[in-house]
């Protein structure tokens, strides 16, 4: 709650200072703030016509039985309409380029990059969750093999398919704690060059993970469902896949809101043993971050916080 406090309270600062600019400057995204000075000079400009209208009209009034009179209202009165439109798109200009410039600090401060540490394991999945998928029917949390054209035939014929688990500790590497991980494709890589790519079975384009924390390497890890053809043998459980490399496409979103899109490429030693659930086993020996842009506000989370 402290810490909270502490980030309105520099918003706050952050916001009257932002306020008392007097000069033409931009929010941290490139949008114009409002010239105070300029719109201060054309209130001015306006006010002296107004009263210059008034001196000509009290001259002209002898003359003219008032005619003028009401010529000079009308005039006054649309001056007085600009003046108070100029000071409304003023302020809001103003306000839509400080609420833009207090986001962007947010996302700043408030974004999450992780990074795959230890050891990655592969394994058939286990009964009792492909058993699940028959029955619900859902393949939301599983990536198919893009040679996979018909996602129907998966759930139809389950048994002319590989459904593989594949987990991969990580740490918080910069930023906040992570809320989600979304991967959008993944590429497997033997050393001839070989490679097998996967994407997301559902219609969308993100693959949705699971975050488990295991209890005996204390570290969280992210786990996706993988599926293959059976007349591919590179993902039989039964042997020793090897694999000198992994390219993961993902989005990595905080507990905020802040999602931030990237490549991670992971390189390990071809799996030297099977764990005791006949899973593969690959150390990791080097892990390569790219960033796929800047990160970016997901969720409604910020604005209830702004």
């Amino acid at each position: 709650m402290k810490i909270q406090n502490k980030r309105r309270k520099s918003l706050t600062r952050e916001a009257k200072r932002k306020r008392n600019l007097l000069v033409r400057t931009s929010s941290d995204d490139g949008a114009p703030v409002v010239d105070i000075k300029g719109l201060v000079f054309i209130w001015i400009i306006v006010g002296i016509i107004a009263l210059a209208v008034f001196i000509y009209t009290d001259l002209f009034r002898t003359k003219n039985n008032g005619d003028a009179l009401d010529a000079a209202a009308i005039i006054v009165s649309f001056a007085a309409f600009i003046m108070q439109s100029l000071f409304s798109i003023g302020v809001l200009l103003h306000n839509s380029a400080l609420r833009k410039s207090t986001l962007s600090q947010f996302v700043s401060n408030n974004y999450t990059v992780v990074d795959f540490v230890e050891s990655m394991t592969m394994g058939a999945e286990s009964s009792r969750y492909t058993e699940r998928l028959a029955k619900d029917r859902s393949l939301r949390n599983y990536m198919k093999e893009e040679d996979i054209v018909n996602t129907d035939d998966i759930l139809r014929n389950m048994n002319d398919y590989y459904f593989s688990t594949l987990r991969i500790p990580f740490k918080i590497a910069e930023g906040k704690s992570v809320n989600a991980l979304k991967f959008m494709a993944l590429k497997f890589v033997r050393e001839n060059g070989d490679h097998h790519y996967f994407i997301p079975c559902a219609q969308t384009s993100i693959g949705n993970t699971v975050i488990l924390f295991n209890d005996k390497t204390k570290l969280q890890e992210v786990v996706i469902n993988l599926v293959q053809k059976k007349s591919d043998d590179d993902f039989d459980s039964a042997r020793v896949i090897p694999f000198s490399r992994i390219e993961i496409s993902l989005g990595m979103t905080s507990l905020l809101g802040v999602t931030t899109n990237g490549r991670i490429e992971l390189y390990f030693d071809n799996p030297k043993r099977l764990d005791d659930n006949g899973a593969n086993n690959y150390k990791i020996f080097s892990s390569q971050f790219r960033a796929l842009g800047m990160p970016k506000l997901t969720t409604s989370i910020a604005e209830d916080i702004l």
